[in-house]
């Protein structure tokens, strides 16, 4: 399961706040015809904290019966409960999720004993592929390179989604785990310099709105076609940065609006994007023409 990238996919909703399932579908359809190498739901760019569970379990049959096997789903199922998260992964696969993505346990801050405990818990539980995330800015907690280097040798563990700023872990994890050990950006900001560090590629967010340029970007990257390269990065860099304007997920969702791929409906406590960040992505999507030149107002 050796993807450059995975698209940390969006969770559609209606101006009533509802999911909507029928954007779900055409987005998952888009994406299979944009070459798209697998999809992840129900991470943080899905707001899947304030999804109920009866929600969840709705996005994971709908998004697999979708897919329909064309590409590997992926299904976030960490939270900062055990028993839950275990709970949570066991119906994912029950459903026929590819694989899980976990993240660190928020806001109770465990112990690199206690966070090793949870993922192997988790682990020992299911009989399908994870991928830890690890993401201390949302957190409080990090996975310190000795306690993924144990996690590595699970049976079901095979990588890491990571946040963390020093990409000189990345050679200490590849040395201590193994290449078979994936190791994937979470920033689209710095895809490319962790790729070139030693790492496989990106869970990206604006592959949601430029699926197929981004995932391009990455084999570029992992073929050292510097030229290539170095172009493309150039086009994306502006709309990198404009995802970048408020938390995630709320410009990506905004610029799928733009788009006309998703209503502009988002759920508290994340609002709409602010104004003066609307008129910077505008610009920055129509000169990437991936929008028309008149922009749309929110309802």
């Amino acid at each position: 399961m050796k993807f450059a990238c995975m698209v940390a996919l969006v969770t559609p909703m209606n101006l009533d706040g509802q999911v909507d399932y029928q954007a779900l579908s055409s987005l998952i359809d888009w994406h299979v015809a944009s070459g798209t190498e697998a999809l992840v739901v129900l991470g943080t760019t899905g707001e899947s904290p304030t999804l109920s569970h009866e929600e969840r379990t709705a996005i994971v049959k709908a998004a697999i019966k979708q897919v329909n096997h064309r590409l590997p789903v992926f299904v976030g199922t960490g939270t900062y409960d055990t028993r839950n998260s275990i709970a949570l992964s066991q119906e994912a696969e029950a459903l026929g999720a590819d694989g899980l993505l976990i993240i660190t346990p928020y806001y109770n801050k465990p112990t690199q004993n206690g966070l090793y405990l949870h993922f192997k818990a988790i682990n020992d539980a299911v009989n399908i592929p994870i991928i830890l995330y690890n993401n201390s800015g949302r957190t409080g907690c990090n996975l310190e390179i000795e306690t993924v280097h144990q996690l590595s040798q699970l049976k079901n563990i095979i990588g890491l989604k990571d946040t963390h700023s020093d990409l000189s872990r990345i050679a200490t994890l590849k040395n201590l785990c193994g290449n078979q050990f994936l190791l994937w950006s979470s920033c689209d900001n710095n895809s490319v310099a962790y790729v070139q560090a030693g790492g496989d590629g990106v869970i990206s967010v604006i592959a949601n709105s430029v699926p197929s340029e981004m995932k391009q970007l990455m084999h570029y990257a992992l073929e050292n076609n510097l030229p290539a390269l170095n172009a493309l990065e150039k086009k994306l860099n502006p709309l990198i940065e404009a995802s970048g304007l408020e938390t995630n997920p709320i410009p990506i969702k905004y610029t799928l609006y733009l788009m006309g791929k998703i209503s502009s409906a988002i759920r508290l406590p994340l609002t709409t994007l602010e104004k003066e960040h609307q008129i910077i992505l505008e610009k920055v999507l129509r000169d990437l023409q991936l929008i028309p030149s008149i922009s749309k107002d929110i309802p």
